[in-house]
């Protein structure tokens, strides 16, 4: 595809995005690289590191690498929210936000200035075209699946979007590596905060917020202890509402004011789906019901919902409750 279009690789230094890059160019598409910063270096973030390790991989391939840094945007359009979470009490996921508002925000807005016509990244979801429009189904890689962190980006924003790892295991990769002597082959994967990384969280928290002391109490205002066991009933909850729900693929039609819809839920990275009815309520807000008792379901987090495969959208939680009639209706 020597004439064929550009395509911008977002290159973190990781395996997945550097496996990815490869993997484009042996299918002969126009490659070049895009490594994005958006914290600055203090110690625990290992930005400066991993630029090094982006440039060694597009060295070891032949491939053009650029150089931005977002941490601006990254502060006001993440971050900030982040923060404004906590201050509430609750407990939120920077990852879906960096996804919806950086990766395929800013970053592919760059990748446009530079020529790009289509952006890829190492993300292990898959996409299907339906009619004129795509879809958003899990990875094969169950164990990685990163669908429910995309869940808040448009079908719009991911029509020029190639994901190579879609159908690959992450076992796969490691050995696409090795055989490729690229040097993240045995690079551990990246946790912590999205581009904050690992770090004592609450003394980072405490940078930015006023430590605060509170009570622990039971549902009926008795002041308690430590909860006791991570089964305890009161652990548990079957229904919630979530609010600034986003369709990936727009708003069904005829979906209005009580509408419902029978699909399955997660309310956590990693959790099996869950078997729920949605129904509509005002101002792009959701009530869930599920068949089953939920283990800590939290506000500030996100339920995101699927039909099989295919990841239809997701809300951010906001109250819950354990309704006996709702369970004993459906028991």
């Amino acid at each position: 595809m020597v004439d064929g279009p550009l395509v911008i690789a977002a290159l973190s230094g990781g395996v997945d995005s550097a496996v990815s890059a490869l993997l484009l160019r042996e299918e002969g598409y126009r490659v070049q690289c895009l490594h994005m910063s958006n914290w600055e270096e203090d110690g625990y973030c290992e930005a400066a590191k991993d630029f090094q390790d982006a440039r060694r991989v597009c060295r070891e391939l032949g491939l053009p690498l650029h150089r931005v840094n977002f941490s601006q945007a990254y502060k006001e359009r993440v971050f900030e929210r982040f923060l404004a979470e906590y201050r509430l009490g609750r407990t939120p996921n920077p990852d879906v936000l960096c996804n919806r508002e950086i990766k395929f925000g800013v970053l592919w807005e760059y990748a446009k200035r530079l020529g790009g016509d289509r952006l890829a990244t190492g993300h292990y979801v898959r996409l299907e075209q339906s009619g004129q429009s795509v879809e958003l189904h899990k990875g094969k890689d169950s164990n990685k699946d990163q669908s429910y962190f995309l869940h808040a980006v448009g079908a719009e924003e991911l029509r020029n979007v190639i994901f190579p790892l879609a159908s690959r295991l992450k076992s796969e990769v490691r050995d696409i590596a090795r055989k490729a002597s690229l040097p993240q082959a045995q690079k551990k994967d990246s946790t912590g905060i999205c581009f904050i990384g690992e770090r004592p969280f609450a003394n980072f928290l405490g940078q930015y917020l006023p430590s605060t002391t509170g009570v622990i109490r039971d549902p009926e205002g008795r002041s308690l202890g430590v909860e006791q066991g991570k089964d305890h009933p009161n652990l548990f909850q079957n229904w919630l509402t979530a609010s600034a729900m986003h369709w990936i693929n727009g708003v069904t039609p005829g979906w209005s004011l009580g509408s419902t819809l029978k699909c399955n839920a997660k309310t956590r990275y990693r959790q099996a789906d869950q078997a729920c009815t949605v129904t509509a309520g005002p101002n792009e807000t959701v009530e869930v019901s599920f068949e089953r008792p939920q283990r800590a379901i939290t506000p500030g987090q996100y339920v995101v919902f699927y039909q099989g495969s295919r990841c239809l959208g997701g809300a951010t939680i906001e109250t819950t409750e354990m309704r006996l009639d709702t369970f004993e209706a459906v028991g």
